[in-house]
């Protein structure tokens, strides 16, 4: 499997120590033509993150025909373990995945690339509605490199 130097993200990974916030929003810059099966491939390193400026994440990503999926390790009610998500491709420039732990749905992400080179950097928009457990329905959103 490819490795590369940096990036890419989902879920909760970095939502510990972020804000609710009403909605999600759309970058002002979003990447054209952006192509999530040469994107969802290999290994990402997430290197920063704005809303968590120490949190690492590594995540692996894959394609499956359409369907982009990401996975990484996960806590969920102090149970390690590994968080999957899977996104079919949208018209509009993003994507929204489903994320489960287990069988229990954890939260719906819309990823929006602001900008990649598919190999060794990304700069993205994360936006997440729980969808289970104390903060369901509550959105929190981020940006990672």
């Amino acid at each position: 499997m490819k490795t590369f130097i940096a990036l890419i993200f989902i879920g909760f990974l970095t939502y510990a120590n972020a804000g609710f916030v009403e909605k999600c929003t759309t970058p002002k810059t979003v990447m054209d033509n952006f192509q999530a099966p040469k994107y969802h491939k290999g290994t990402w390193y997430v290197t920063h993150v704005k809303e968590s400026p120490n949190d690492c994440q590594i995540l692996r990503t894959s394609q499956k025909g359409d369907t982009s999926i990401v996975e990484h390790d996960f806590t969920h009610n102090g149970i390690n373990g590994e968080q999957h998500c899977e996104a079919l491709p949208e018209t509009e420039k993003r994507l929204t995945f489903t994320c489960k732990f287990g069988d229990v749905s954890i939260d719906k992400t819309v990823q929006i690339v602001m900008a990649t080179d598919y190999d060794d950097y990304s700069l993205y928009y994360l936006c997440s509605t729980f969808t289970s457990g104390p903060d369901k329905g509550k959105t929190v959103d981020n940006y990672l490199l």
